[in-house]
């Protein structure tokens, strides 16, 4: 099984010209189509054919949000992959709830491509086995059937655009055409990611059985609509469309629902709408208030939570405190390797965030990876390449599937005592730049560049060059030709080798090179300065 299509959109040619390439090296019978937009990208997909879509996030005509949104509404057998870089948190984040299934980082690796493209062929294929498994006709109508309506249930819900009317459209809408509000449930599996182990109160197969059936029996309502998250496959919502309910009938219910799932030990979350005159034009509005008010169950994991635009809890819109005080507390902690400093500074912080009434989840969220990240970015030059790539690496990762305010921190802890590791590893390391200068002064006669220099330290050349530059006060070059110069001068006024010989001896190849460097320096040539000051 391969990909048969797969649509690429990324408006910067060079990006799109490497990651096609990639991608027709690791498989050739694969048709691309390339598109420098959104608009291109939607009319390819429209063509037909295509399993798989890979979309930067900015681009002209239409971003690539707009375009998730589209094809995870009316294709939602395509496949979708974000390109994505590490400042783009909310970003990635945003695309989670629209049909993303994985994203791809700048810059591009082809182990990364390889990966990726082998996780996609395994989806397709099980796509397409489910299909093949489908063959009755009276199933096959009904599953299509509720594969339209869901469909068109979340293109309303996501206001992706207006659907073109229909009997079922027409249906729905009847339905929907009352005062009315809107639900949205969270709740977490036992469904995680490799190497991660879920939480104590993830659900088992059995108890999220429990919970849909106590749900269908309570709400009896057929709107009932997944809303996937491919990003983090261990976690649940689903939205509840309620015309006919106002928001005492619906927290009613949901206590009904809450006592039902505490004899089980089921844990969940619910964000609940303002109420609609009208349900069904307000969908979108209303999809967005319960997932606002849901968001912030970002505050207490793990317990059973209702939450509303209403709640005395939550305050309105407020900013976010400044976090320059903090940040530069916290850097000067880094800095000098105090992780204790680093601790109690966080921990400041996060009594600071999380005071009532309680600041919008994805302000905190992203005031806090923010200043991680720039602390992090303190590296850059410092460290290698691949360990500054690595760190900002995990940075993205873990703060793109955080959804806990003490996961946050927790994150945040963890990678700001690395960077303060690298500082701490940087204030010894003099001792090393000590040892490079010493083979230096040994061995500068020989062909000696800063690259074969810093690799055998492995240190980075931007960084080692540094270094040697705050112990000499020269950069290395002219550290280097300081060496050779000083020990010509000494040559001629101790030897009678030839001039030729002494650039040679020097680790000059090329004496008339040799000759200018003197001459620049000394501002004579070595056979004058030699004249003029050797003693008889």
């Amino acid at each position: 099984m391969y990909i048969r299509k797969i649509v690429l959109a990324d408006d910067e040619g060079t990006q799109l010209k490497i990651l096609s390439s990639l991608i027709h090296r690791l498989t050739p019978a694969t048709e691309l189509a390339l598109c420098c937009d959104g608009q291109e990208a939607w009319q390819a997909i429209q063509e037909g054919d295509a399993e798989l879509l890979i979309t930067d996030i900015r681009m002209p005509s239409m971003d690539g949000m707009e375009l998730i949104s589209r094809v995870s509404a009316q294709y939602p057998h395509i496949a979708i992959v974000l390109i994505s870089a590490y400042q783009e948190f909310d970003y990635a984040r945003s695309a989670i709830s629209c049909g993303v299934s994985e994203y791809l980082i700048k810059p591009f690796r082809v182990e990364d491509i390889r990966r990726l493209l082998s996780k996609m062929q395994e989806r397709i294929s099980a796509l397409h086995r489910d299909a093949e498994r489908s063959m009755d006709y009276e199933a096959l109508l009904e599953q299509n059937l509720r594969d339209e309506r869901q469909k068109l249930l979340l293109g309303l819900l996501y206001a992706v655009r207006s659907p073109k009317p229909s009997p079922l459209y027409d249906a729905l809408a009847d339905s929907l055409r009352r005062p009315g509000l809107l639900v949205v449930l969270r709740w977490i599996t036992r469904t995680a990611p490799a190497g991660v182990s879920p939480p104590a109160f993830a659900l088992s197969r059995r108890r999220q059985e429990i919970l849909t059936e106590h749900i269908r029996q309570i709400f009896s309502t057929q709107a009932l609509v997944p809303l996937e998250n491919p990003l983090n496959s261990g976690e649940r919502r689903l939205a509840l469309l309620l015309p006919g309910f106002r928001v005492p009938d619906c927290q009613a219910a949901l206590k009904r629902l809450m006592e039902l799932c505490q004899e089980e030990e089921i844990v969940f979350q619910a964000g609940i709408s303002s109420e609609q005159e009208e349900l069904f034009p307000a969908l979108n509005a209303s999809l967005c208030q319960a997932q606002e008010a849901l968001s912030f169950s970002f505050y207490f994991p793990g317990r059973t939570m209702l939450f509303s635009c209403a709640d005395e809890r939550i305050g309105p819109d407020l900013p976010l405190p400044s976090l320059s005080g903090f940040e530069k507390d916290i850097r000067r902690a880094v800095h000098t390797g105090n992780l204790t400093g680093i601790r109690e500074v966080l921990l400041c912080l996060k009594r600071e965030l999380s005071r009532e009434p309680l600041l919008s989840p994805s302000r905190v969220r992203h005031g806090v990876s923010s200043l991680t990240v720039s602390l992090i970015k303190d590296l850059d030059g410092m460290v290698s390449s691949g360990e500054y790539d690595s760190i900002l690496n995990d940075a993205y990762h873990l703060y793109s599937g955080c959804d806990a305010l003490e996961d946050l921190f927790s994150i945040s802890l963890s990678l700001l005592e690395r960077t303060a590791a690298c500082f701490s590893q940087e204030s010894g390391q003099y001792d090393t730049v000590e040892d490079v200068i010493a083979f230096v002064k040994k061995h500068f006669t020989e062909e000696l560049s800063l690259k074969q220099l810093a690799d055998q330290v492995h240190f980075s050349a931007s960084y080692l060059s540094a270094q040697i530059l705050k112990k000499t006060g020269m950069t290395y070059s002219s550290y280097l030709g300081y060496l050779r110069t000083e020990k010509a001068r000494q040559l001629l006024l101790e030897t009678d080798l030839k001039v030729m010989d002494i650039a040679s001896a020097c680790g000059y190849r090329d004496s008339s090179y040799f000759n200018r460097i003197f001459h620049r320096k000394y501002g004579t040539s070595p056979e004058q300065y030699r004249k003029a000051h050797k003693k008889c």
